[in-house]
């Protein structure tokens, strides 16, 4: 089983995901399920290797996963997901062309991501625009 995008509303008691997943999880289990996967934390690189850097798509990604922090906080993703004792596994993006931004942002569309980036600035304007 897998799962791609669960979000959680701003209000959401504190450990109502860690419920959420816990009981999805057995009740996966109930079923016979063997495995689950929360997905992948998208944007989370590898530490580099000392005296190698990263190419210009890599540091673009990077630049933008941290502006958009708002919208999208991998890195929080990643403590979260980490609780539950998770196999990691390297995600790689094959393709027989040059990576290039516009097959990156293709992707993100493909995912969902522009969804939630969009729904997470909206939000964000709303909060800076409209009186409390």
């Amino acid at each position: 089983m897998h799962t791609e995008l669960m979000l959680r509303h701003a209000d959401a008691p504190g450990d109502i995901m860690e419920c959420l997943i816990f009981a999805v999880h057995a009740a996966l289990q109930n079923e016979g399920y063997i495995e689950w996967s929360l997905g992948e934390v998208p944007f989370m690189m590898p530490s580099q290797p000392s005296g190698e850097s990263r190419n210009s798509l890599e540091q673009f990604m990077v630049a933008t996963a941290s502006f958009l922090r708002y919208a999208y906080d991998h890195e929080a993703l990643y403590r979260f997901k980490n609780k539950f004792a998770p196999i990691w596994r390297p995600v790689m993006l094959c393709t027989s062309r040059t990576p290039s931004v516009l097959m990156l942002t293709e992707l993100a569309v493909s995912m969902g991501y522009t969804d939630l980036l969009a729904y997470q600035s909206l939000r964000q304007l709303g909060r800076w625009f409209l009186p409390v």
